[in-house]
């Protein structure tokens, strides 16, 4: 277990560590307080795909004394994942569907606003992400603003069942900011919230069942407008980072 214990301090700062660094696969927060104080946003972003696939096509000559082997390349966004994944899920009106990402979750969504549907693909999408953290930016204590990035090594997976998949090994990096505390009436305080990753990688995979090798980047970003309620009782809280 990794943690990094931070001063203690009012409730607020709680808000600003859960709506964001929750968001990484593996990541928790831990804290003493009350939690039915707050009013935490679940941030759902699109997710953004762009990996290329190389493989090796053969050919034999009429005689069967030449093979020649070629390399061929496939590109993959997030709308060929989606299709992919609908052979197994079978989704109608498949157009209306995207990729998402909910980093409280943790998890990988195909989501229709137009249907009302919402399909956990996280079977077939995987995000996880290893023990060593490298943090970067700052937190004022006095505006409860922040912003910070964590660099952790994650390896993304996906897998359609039917041959195609990859498994990428690299850096994921995470950013958190929140804005300082504004709007505050009575016992409470608004916050805006943004918060998203970026993952290049490498590594194996398949393209229709052939051996390959894929590159590529995926990210994910979106924003959320938080409330919270004074008077939680938060005394200290540290953050535990992922591997735990």
């Amino acid at each position: 277990m990794k943690k990094r214990a931070l001063n203690s301090c009012g409730g607020a700062i709680l808000l600003v560590l859960a709506g964001g660094l929750v968001g990484v696969s593996g990541v928790a927060l831990h804290a003493q307080s009350y939690f039915s104080y707050f009013d935490i946003p679940s941030i759902v972003a699109p997710l953004t795909i762009s990996v290329t696939g190389t493989y090796e096509v053969d050919k034999t000559n009429a005689a069967g004394t030449v093979i020649t082997m070629t390399d061929k390349s496939v590109k993959w966004t997030s709308r060929s994942v989606e299709k992919l994944l609908n052979a197994s899920l079978n989704l109608t009106n498949l157009s209306s569907y995207s990729l998402k990402y909910d980093q409280s979750e943790q998890i990988v969504l195909m989501i229709s606003e137009k249907e009302a549907d919402t399909n956990d693909v996280s079977s077939y999408f995987t995000i996880d992400t290893q023990n060593n953290v490298v943090s970067s930016g700052s937190i004022n204590l006095a505006t409860e603003a922040w912003n910070t990035t964590v660099s952790v090594p994650a390896t993304i997976a996906f897998d359609d069942g039917n041959g195609d998949n990859f498994s990428l090994t690299g850096i994921m990096k995470f950013t958190n900011i929140n804005g300082a505390q504004k709007n505050s009436f009575g016992l409470k305080a608004k916050y805006e919230l943004a918060s998203g990753f970026t993952f290049s990688g490498t590594g194996p995979g398949k393209v229709g069942g052939t051996n390959a090798v894929f590159s590529g980047a995926i990210s994910s970003s979106g924003s959320a407008t938080a409330i919270i309620a004074s008077g939680g009782g938060l005394t200290s809280y540290s953050l535990i980072y992922p591997g735990d």
